[in-house]
């Protein structure tokens, strides 16, 4: 295989580039698809659960704003929130706020509500004195961003003066991880330019060359990015990854290609060159694919992605770069080959230590991470979770009972034990803040009126359009399903599992049964295991495929199994080391292994190939010039 090179004219190859450049920067959307129930497939059944709740009982998003100051029981204080809840009510997108303006009459009479109390009311200093209020914003969905920066701009309004605003609930964290992705993909991708164009610098030691496959990565990155943008797939999260992994994966092809078209007289080593970018991009595209198999719709996303970027770094890298390799020759390796060794027997024992060291780190992988370990501990967005998550907690859950006799809940002795099972609640340990219809009549039962109607009546009174069907909010209307609102905290001792251990044993002991749940306290839950999950059976297909393609290649047994050997240890040393730096598992650490080993098989093809142009694959002085070789692209 010959390449044609138009070394003085490289001005069609930048044209392209800088093209893609735009093509990609013009269609990107790093946000796009992104939605609390982005972790989940449509088929998912915690996405059918929430659903199912959301229809039964509709409800919109909320933000939480914590309104901090040291002067909380003031009047100037409850002034500053009635003007703030106002003012955010006035904005369209907003179907209602809840306050400590515009709900309650003052702070006592909110301290004293069974359900203002649970609502509004923040934490409390060591010495019992209140630290703050929430303000609830209930948002429509269709104009979440919209409020979400409005919100940010009246926090900038209404904050000093000893009055300081902290905003969390799901818009603001999707819009917070929105911001952090092109952040991230900002910070990562300047990075990633810099120390790659110096390691190109010092490699091919040429202004050239480095442009060339400097040009070609970016070229590939935003490339791919606007094909996903045409062909309507969401990258999500794991878009500041997949942009970086096909900058790397453009970068080898280019580098091979420029290190192997430089040698003089080696037209059978540029061919098994040619040979080899195209078995790495055989194989990695269907590493990728293989991502499609397993639970998890954020890894099965970046399969899709990965796939296409496979196929734009191998079309940039053959476009652009051979036309900035300038004319030379590296011989003086080749000279060398004969004196290179091979890997001594020791590396063995070494691969052996690493295996015993990473299989224990791995038995230490934190599987759980919470919300919180998310974003940054020094972030403002951490720091507001970590405070509601203290005060009333940071993660919802929404759980539907029935009476398991099927009685309705506006009868006595359903409701008592309705009641008592919301005292339960209140006691364990994860719970941050439980409301249901108890709650709400024993708010409603405050009114001396109130008092002269049984709860069946004042159940059908809040059921009214006058009362807004407040009670509709608990209730279903045949009467014989209500729900639980829970607010759970993800710092609690108990682990999630035991929590809802805990709290289906409560259901199940005041006589009823839980017809669903929902909520992100669950769906972190089950990403956990759909996460664990994935990590195995991405990595099973991978080696599998690779051995296969290994088989293939090498032709020999011996080579297959040294292969295998060589991509194996290479996600179980980042889960292991993960494990010893107690690092939890996420959504963007969960994907490294199987991503590496797709990376680290461009390395073992070109030397596989470059073992067989030297001559028989089974004489090891085949492998000692293919190391002669390949050893610098490597």
């Amino acid at each position: 295989m010959v390449f044609h090179r138009s070394r003085l004219n490289p001005v069609p190859q930048i044209a392209l580039a800088l093209a893609l450049f735009a093509w990609g920067a013009y269609l990107f959307n790093p946000a796009a698809g992104l939605s609390s129930e982005f972790f989940f497939g449509d088929n998912d059944p915690s996405v059918q659960e929430a659903r199912q709740i959301a229809r039964l009982f509709p409800s919109g998003e909320q933000l939480i704003l914590v309104v901090r100051s040291p002067y909380v029981q003031t009047d100037a204080y409850r002034d500053r929130v009635t003007e703030l809840a106002n003012t955010l009510e006035a904005f369209p997108g907003v179907s209602g706020v809840l306050s400590l303006g515009n709900g309650p009459s003052d702070f006592m009479d909110a301290m004293d509500s069974p359900l203002w109390n649970r609502l509004i009311i923040g934490g409390e200093s060591e010495s019992g004195e209140i630290l703050a209020t929430h303000v609830i914003v209930l948002v429509d969905a269709d104009y979440s961003s919209e409020v979400v920066r409005y919100v940010g701009q009246v926090r900038e309004v209404f904050g000093g003066d000893g009055f300081s605003i902290d905003i969390t609930g799901t818009p603001a964290i999707l819009d917070q991880v929105s911001a952090q992705l092109t952040r991230d993909l900002v910070i990562f991708g300047s990075a990633c330019f810099a120390l790659f164009s110096l390691l190109v610098m010092l490699f091919f030691r040429s202004p050239r060359i480095a442009l060339g496959t400097l040009l070609a990565s970016l070229a590939a990155v935003m490339g791919s990015f606007a094909i996903a943008a045409v062909l309507a797939i969401p990258l999500g999260p794991l878009v500041g990854s997949l942009g970086i992994i096909i900058y790397v994966m453009t970068l080898s092809h280019g580098i091979f290609l420029a290190a192997n078209l430089r040698r003089a007289n080696s037209d059978g080593l540029r061919g098994a060159t040619f040979r080899a970018s195209i078995l790495c991009a055989l194989t990695t595209a269907c590493g990728f694919a293989s991502l499609w198999l397993v639970p998890a719709t954020p890894l099965q996303q970046l399969g899709a992605g990965g796939v296409i970027g496979t196929l734009m770094a191998w079309i940039c890298a053959y476009a652009i770069v051979p036309a900035f390799v300038e004319p030379g020759a590296r011989t003086a390796e080749a000279h060398r080959a004969a004196t290179r060794t091979l890997p001594s027997p020791a590396s063995a024992w070494i691969l052996v230590a690493v295996f015993g060291l990473s299989g224990a780190g791995v038995s230490r992988l934190d599987t759980t991470p919470t919300l919180l370990d998310y974003f940054d501990a020094r972030s403002t967005t951490h720091q507001s979770l970590s405070y509601l998550d203290q005060h009333g907690g940071s993660a919802p859950l929404r759980i539907i009972v029935e009476d398991a006799a099927s009685d309705r809940f506006d009868q006595p002795d359903t409701l008592q034990r309705l009641t008592e099972l919301q005292h339960s609640l209140d006691r364990v340990d994860a719970v941050g803040s439980a409301i249901s219809l108890p709650v709400l009549l024993a708010e409603a039962n405050r009114n001396p009126i109130a008092a002269l109607l049984s709860d069946e009546w004042l159940i059908g009174l809040l059921s009214t359009p006058f009362f807004d069907s407040v009670a509709l909010q608990f209730l279903s209307e045949d009467r014989r399903q209500a729900l639980l609102m829970l607010r759970m905290r993800e710092s609690a001792r108990q682990s999630r599992a035991d929590a809802l251990e805990v709290i289906q044993r409560q259901v199940v002991e005041h006589g009823f049964q839980t017809r669903t749940m929902a909520g992100l306290f669950t769906m972190q839950m089950a990403l956990s295991d759909v996460l664990v999950s994935s990590i195995w059976q991405g990595c099973l297909w991978l080696v599998l495929l690779f051995s296969l393609a290994a088989l293939i290649l090498g032709r020999s047994l011996r080579t297959a199994l040294a292969l295998l050997v060589s991509l194996s240890i290479i996600p179980l040393w980042m889960y292991g080391t993960a494990g010893w730096l107690a690092m939890p598992v996420d959504l963007f650490v969960a994907p490294a292994g199987a991503l590496a080993m797709g990376l680290a098989v461009d390395s073992l093809v070109h030397l596989t190939v470059a073992a067989g142009s030297h001559g028989n694959r089974f004489d090891r002085s085949s492998w000692r010039l293919a190391l002669a070789s390949q050893r610098r692209p490597i």
